[in-house]
């Protein structure tokens, strides 16, 4: 049996010692529901506010910026690219690897490729030959 069951027991008996179930007639306990803190919570909390407020004043404006301007809006910008890349067709492809490429890379003067892929294999392409570079 835990405190509260015994606080709601002890509540019982009084009601029933005193002959009277209404709550007419009869004065409430009041039990006190604010305790003051010490100085250190009081300034913990004073601490907290001072960090948080202009955190929070920042991102209400960043808000308040977003919804008068969509381009601010990462959310809405990404939205707009995927519109934007529907309309875009494929219109050829190169195979580089058994597994999807991650990257390439031309030289400087454009006469090779370098390419890499998810099976960890960086390819060196030239126009006449391909070599793997581990």
């Amino acid at each position: 049996e835990g405190q509260f069951d015994r606080l709601l027991r002890a509540q019982e008996d009084e009601r029933g010692a005193s002959g009277d179930d209404d709550d007419e007639g009869t004065e409430q306990i009041k039990y006190p529901f604010f305790t003051e803190g010490t100085n250190q919570l009081l300034q913990a909390r004073i601490d907290i506010a001072m960090y948080s407020l202009p955190r929070a004043k920042a991102r209400v404006e960043r808000a308040k910026r977003r919804l008068a301007d969509p381009d601010e809006d990462p959310e809405a910008e990404a939205a707009l690219v995927v519109k934007q890349a529907a309309d875009f067709a494929l219109e050829r492809s190169e195979i580089g690897d058994d597994r999807p490429l991650t990257g390439c890379s031309f030289s400087r003067d454009a006469s090779m490729l370098a390419t890499s892929s998810w099976s960890g294999i960086v390819k060196v392409w030239s126009r006449w030959l391909t070599s793997d570079v581990f």
